[in-house]
């Protein structure tokens, strides 16, 4: 065989080559595009909801799909923001037809949602003939221990140093130091020494001092 023959021959096979890894590499981008059309769950369980259609190109992290895990099942409840990040560790569950489940926590989230303020809670069902999936169930929880004492939001004295209150006390009335925990139009939430039962003035603040005489009417 001639130089040239050889030179031909070798050029020849160069473009097979390069040929083969082209098709090669065609061949395991196809095995990849065929494998992102395949949707397997990670565990077993019942699919809840399906939000995609066939031939739709969804974007990369798009939900495509809702499961159920295989296990007990769980309830999901909006904490309001008085329960904070530490809610009851176990309530009950009812169901529309009146039946009771007892539920446990199984986990929070660490912050409450910006907008609703509320903080979701996960409760696994305490029974072997849960409510069937995406059932709306009412949950029953113990609910916190309610802080301070709650006073008309008038009864709130601020010409101090600090808040304070105004309390009666065989005619006589006392300033009393407190600490506003929360207050809306009418009532105000405070903590301080107070007792139950005992009564302080409602309006007014402004005009009252140390150890005025006031008397008390009954409405």
């Amino acid at each position: 065989m001639g130089e040239q023959a050889l030179d031909r021959a070798r050029t020849q096979l160069e473009a097979a080559r390069s040929q083969l890894e082209a098709a090669q590499a065609q061949e395991r981008q196809a095995r990849n595009a065929l494998g992102y059309t395949e949707l397997r769950a990670p565990t077993d369980g019942v699919l809840m909801e399906w939000s995609a259609e066939p031939g739709q190109v969804v974007a990369e992290g798009q939900p495509v799909a809702t499961l159920a895990q295989k296990g007990a099942h769980e309830v999901e409840v909006a904490l309001p923001e008085r329960f904070g990040s530490q809610p009851p560790l176990r309530g009950e569950a009812i169901s529309s037809d009146g039946s009771v489940v007892p539920i446990e926590l199984r986990e929070v989230s660490g912050a409450a949602d910006p907008v609703s303020r509320t903080f979701r809670a996960r409760y696994r069902l305490l029974t072997a003939d849960p409510p069937p999936l995406g059932s709306v169930v009412q949950v029953r929880l113990p609910q916190p221990p309610v802080e301070g004492w709650e006073v008309p939001v008038g009864a709130i004295d601020e010409r101090g140093a600090g808040a304070r209150v105004w309390r009666v006390r065989e005619g006589r009335l006392e300033a009393v130091p407190v600490e506003v925990l929360s207050m809306d139009q009418r009532t105000a939430r405070v903590r301080g020494p107070l007792q139950a039962g005992e009564r302080v003035v409602a309006f007014g603040t402004h005009v009252l001092r140390e150890g005025m005489r006031v008397e008390e009417r009954s409405p």
